[in-house]
Formats: structure tokens, C-alpha cells, sequence
């Protein structure tokens, strides 16, 4: 760790303060290390019972097969469109607590998140990220190759299991890393102290980005037919043909933190300096001047007409009715996601 970001966290420490909701739901700011790295499918299977498992690819896909007692944790899922029109938002700490509790989770466990890299979107390094900013204390882990991998090693997968609760929740304690997030009104105001990488597609960038971003593509940072990630030192080669310092910060972003929260993994992983996914992306940046649009964390519920039309959703079994995701809304984003090259 260098002098500048010892210096961060020492701050940080001093500075630690929890906050109280009329809930009651607590949350810390936190700076403990990250436990970061990546697992073989081998690995994985042979200590399997120590691990909770996430399944980061859309619903569906997991309903067609995935690694056995995994849970679905889709980005689609977990995110909504806001007050204010910002759509991907993630759900406030309190909601994902409590969703991750559902599935066994607290802040301590071993986790092992996994995607494919395309029908994800990504997903699997935005869960990662999503558990680091929450102040994850466990292990993370991402599956070297994902399902693919896994499958070609000849491991069990299942199909078609309803998901439902442990019959052992368990109560997951937020320890808030706000230094992994930041918000369009602090890029608007201090954007100069950070060096900007927009891993969107070519036709997106065209269409508008934030000054003085450099344009990386996500798929540059995964490789081969596993997708896997790149390692160090062609992170190092891709960031620096960019013209980025990696010992200075990097804000990845893209359109709302998925594809941006992969580039991040990624970084995180090679362990070449520190880096932040910008959560809001372009939808936060764009729809409103920094005053209107609020960064996340939002530790209070969400409005009545954030909330209602999750009421619809209370006939669901099983965790979805935990995501409080807005009906409305998911079927429009999916079909938006769909409709965005994905270079």
C-alpha cells in the first residue's frame, strides 16, 4: 500500500462514523484491505461447503443451469430506476443486506461470485464490487472461467431449483467503503484529481461521455475462450497505451456500473493501484446538474412510488420479493441493455 493511500485510510479511521436509520439498520465507513483473488473451478469444488455461491447471470440463464446451491445475484435483480429517472441504481445497503442475509451471507462468509462475461454483462465483477463498497470482510472470489469452465471440468451443475431463503438467515452488519463509489457532483467539482476510463462501446462513447475520459472497451479486460481476466501486465500495457498512470486513482464508468464494475474487478485483482467504480455511470452524469441527482449510499427505503409496484411483486417466492426491484421498470431495462452494443 503506498504513503497516499495509507494516509486515506488512517484518515478514515479517524474519521469512522456509524449512521442509524428509523429502521434501526446501522452501517460503518470502513477501510479494512479487500480479500480479492480468484479460484479454480477445482478449488472450488473441493471446499465447496465453505463458500455461498452467486450466480451473477440473468435469471434465466440460471434457471437453465448453474453450479449446484448456487443463488441468482443478476445486477437486473439488484438494481432500479430512481426518483430522479437515473435507471441501474443499486438498491440501498440496507435492501442488499438484507437480500444477502436471505441467502446465508454475512459480512464475514466466503463468496464466490460467477458469471460468463456476456450474458452477464459483467455482472459477476459488479456483485464483487457491490460486496467490496458494503464492506464484504470475507473472502471474494471470482470463478477463474466461470460456468464454462466449471462444466468443462466435468463438475455438477442443476436446473429449474426454486430459489427460497436459508432456513438460517443470517444478519449482514454494512461496514461502507464510500472510497469504491463516487458521485457525478464530486467528478463535476474535483474530476481533475482522477483519471476517467469509459469502458463502453464506440457507438456509446460517440454519443456523449464525460471530459476528458479515456475509452478502454470492458471486453479488453477479459481474454480467451473462458473469458477470463486479463492479468497484470496486460492491464498495465492496455492502461498505459491509454495514457493512464495506474498509481494515480481510476474511476472506471460506463452506463451504470455493470460493465464499469468488471473493469474494476479486474484492476482490483492485478493489484496495480487504487481504483473506484463510478456506480451512476453516464445515466447518473447526464440526467441531472450535481445538485439534483443524490449519491448513493441511500440507507433510508424507498419513496412510496419507488416502492409500489414491488408490492406486485409480493406473490413471488423465493428472493425476489427481497429485491424490490420496480415491475415497471426491469422489463424496460432488460430490453435497453439488449438493445446497447456490447463492444
Amino acid at each position: 500500500m503506498n504513503l497516499k493511500i495509507a494516509a486515506i485510510s488512517l484518515m478514515a479511521l479517524l474519521m469512522t462514523c456509524s449512521l442509524l436509520t428509523k429502521e434501526g439498520f446501522s452501517f460503518q465507513w470502513d477501510r479494512k484491505p479487500l480479500d480479492l483473488d480468484l479460484i479454480l473451478p477445482s478449488a472450488l469444488a473441493a471446499a465447496k461447503e465453505g463458500w455461498i455461491i452467486l450466480d451473477c447471470r440473468p435469471k434465466d440463464e440460471f434457471m437453465k443451469g448453474h453450479i449446484e446451491g448456487a443463488f441468482s445475484f443478476s445486477w437486473e435483480d439488484f438494481t432500479y430506476t430512481d426518483r430522479y429517472g437515473v435507471r441501474y441504481r443499486t438498491l440501498p445497503p440496507d435492501r442488499l443486506a438484507k437480500a444477502l442475509g436471505e441467502m446465508g451471507i454475512d459480512e464475514e462468509t466466503p463468496v464466490v461470485v460467477y458469471g460468463d462475461a456476456a450474458t452477464s454483462w459483467g455482472g459477476e465483477g459488479w456483485a464483487a464490487w457491490v460486496l467490496s463498497w458494503l464492506g464484504h470482510r470475507g473472502p471474494i472470489r471470482l470463478l477463474a472461467g466461470g460456468l464454462k469452465a466449471w462444466e468443462e471440468d466435468g463438475l455438477p451443475t442443476e436446473r429449474d431449483r426454486p430459489q427460497v431463503p436459508v432456513p438460517n438467515p443470517k444478519s449482514y452488519t454494512v461496514h461502507l467503503r464510500r472510497w469504491l463509489n463516487v458521485s457525478a457532483s464530486h467528478l463535476k467539482g474535483e474530476g481533475a484529481r482522477y483519471q476517467l476510463v469509459d469502458v463502453r462501446s464506440l457507438m456509446e462513447w460517440l454519443k456523449g461521455r464525460i471530459p476528458g475520459a479515456r475509452r478502454i472497451s470492458w471486453k479488453e479486460f477479459y481474454q480467451g475462450r473462458l473469458r477470463k481476466p486479463i492479468d497484470r501486465r496486460r492491464l498495465a500495457k492496455l492502461l498505459a497505451e491509454k495514457g493512464i498512470d495506474p498509481s494515480r486513482p481510476v474511476v472506471y464508468y460506463c452506463t451504470g456500473g455493470v460493465r464499469s464494475g468488471y473493469a474494476w474487478l479486474v484492476h482490483m485483482l492485478s493489484g496495480l493501484g487504487p481504483a473506484i467504480n463510478f456506480e451512476g455511470g453516464m445515466e447518473e452524469w447526464q440526467r441531472a446538474d450535481a445538485s439534483s441527482v443524490p449519491h448513493i449510499p441511500r440507507s433510508s427505503t424507498l419513496t412510496p412510488e419507488e416502492a409500489s409496484p414491488c408490492a406486485r411483486a409480493s406473490a413471488k417466492t423465493g428472493l425476489d420479493s427481497l429485491t424490490s426491484r420496480p415491475i415497471a421498470t426491469r422489463e424496460g431495462e432488460k430490453q435497453a441493455a439488449k438493445a446497447l452494443p456490447m463492444e
